[in-house]
């Protein structure tokens, strides 16, 4: 995870965001389930998904995958819509998420309270280096998340930033190769350029490379 700064409210969104909201109350109140989801699903537009992107340079918000070489990105409530259905369509509680940390078994509509040790972390509103450390362990050779809070370490648990394989062993090879290569960007234009690209914020796993000073 890394600090993102938030974006302006897309045009289309920020037209419409009252009348849906209105809507839905309405289909609430009525207790017309099938229309109230057709209501609530209209966050989904290209125009609401194409800012998200761009303003997460295509990474998931949580454990900093680019989504599109393997899926399509999550339209992601941080406040989860089902819990805070006045917050469906606000500009301010939508991220951008992976299929992995939005489904059921990870974050699905999970938002702890504040007597639970705090609510997660959202990444364009506070740092989160503030409570998660982003190490390299010698020892297992594996690029982790360390909790510095307990907040740190719910989002580290929730998302399964070091329990999931695949991404262990992406995160991990990137890693380690910027890791390799860095010595020899004084002398190596390519490499050079590699590395340039990788703290320019837009490739994976930007908090690792941040913290480790490559």
């Amino acid at each position: 995870m890394i600090l993102v700064k938030r974006t302006a409210e897309p045009a289309y969104l920020k037209k419409r965001a009252a009348t849906w909201l209105l809507d839905l109350r309405t289909a609430r109140k009525n207790k017309d389930k099938v229309l109230y989801k057709k209501i609530e699903a209209r966050y989904r537009s290209t125009a609401v998904r194409e800012a998200l992107d761009k303003m997460f340079s295509g990474k998931c918000a949580y454990c900093e995958v680019v989504i599109a070489v393997v899926a399509t990105g999550h339209i992601e409530h941080f406040r989860p819509k089902q819990k805070y259905p006045s917050l469906t369509f606000r500009w301010e509680n939508l991220l951008l998420g992976c299929p992995t940390c939005n489904d059921g078994a990870h974050k699905g509509t999970k938002f702890p309270k504040a007597r639970q040790n705090g609510p997660f972390i959202d990444p364009t509103r506070e740092e989160p280096s503030k409570h998660i450390d982003f190490i390299y362990d010698p020892l297992s050779k594996l690029v982790l998340a360390k909790a510095r809070t307990h907040r740190g370490q719910l989002v580290i648990e929730t998302f399964g930033l070091n329990s999931r394989p695949d991404l262990l062993h992406s995160r991990t090879n990137y890693i380690r190769t910027l890791l390799a290569i860095k010595p020899e960007e004084t002398t190596n234009q390519e490499y050079a350029e590699l590395l340039a690209k990788a703290r320019s914020g837009r490739t994976p796993y930007h908090a690792w490379i941040n913290a480790l000073g490559i």
